[in-house]
């Protein structure tokens, strides 16, 4: 129970749109049910992270090393290839913050 007499609250913060995906940083976010700050918990907020960076960074990887000239110059694959990679690492960053464990954050 909480303080207030209610039922605990499941916390969760849904990224249905893009605009709503936090960056790698973020340290707290809003409850979607109960309005209070919450925030990842410690092994959540470490794979978010490693999702991102590594994510982010294998896309660059593999976007410089496209061979396929369009108007003659690789610019045009490369740049649909690393937007395709970095579309697939936001997925997985709304999987993780779908599942994940959220908690209160602390007052300061």
């Amino acid at each position: 129970m909480d303080r207030d007499n209610k039922m605990p609250c499941r916390h969760s913060y849904a990224v249905g749109y893009s605009f709503r995906m936090p960056h790698a940083f973020f340290t707290s976010l809003p409850c979607d049910k109960c309005g209070c700050i919450i925030r990842l918990s410690m092994p959540w907020r470490i794979l978010f992270l490693f999702t991102e960076l590594a994510g982010f960074l294998l896309a660059y990887i593999i976007a410089e090393a496209v061979p396929f000239k369009i108007f003659g110059t690789t610019f045009p694959a490369s740049l649909a290839v690393f937007i395709l990679l970095i579309a697939i690492v936001q997925v997985i960053g709304r999987l993780i913050l779908r599942s994940a464990k959220w908690v209160e954050a602390d007052k300061k």
